[in-house]
């Protein structure tokens, strides 16, 4: 599972015109977590970009049931570089 999403989604990413930085997979207080940290080329991320790449995303990993049924948690952020 871990594998798969860090190849679904950088393309996903990238298909908004953005750069996939860091995708991290784990625990956060017992509970599985995604971090995707992206940036542009050029220029600031928005809360908009995050917000955005996090809305295409999430149904993704609902759809293909990785974490099966248990709750998780989606971070889409960045570093401000």
């Amino acid at each position: 599972m871990e594998n798969e999403l860090k190849k679904i989604i950088p393309p996903i990413v990238e298909s908004e015109g953005l750069v996939c930085d860091s995708i991290e997979i784990g625990k956060t207080d017992g509970q599985h977590s995604i971090t995707v940290n992206i940036k542009k080329e050029e220029g600031k991320i928005a809360v908009d970009d995050c917000s955005r790449v996090s809305r295409i995303i999430d149904p993704i990993i609902e759809d293909r049931n990785y974490f099966k049924g248990e709750r998780y948690l989606l971070i889409v952020s960045s570093s401000g570089s």
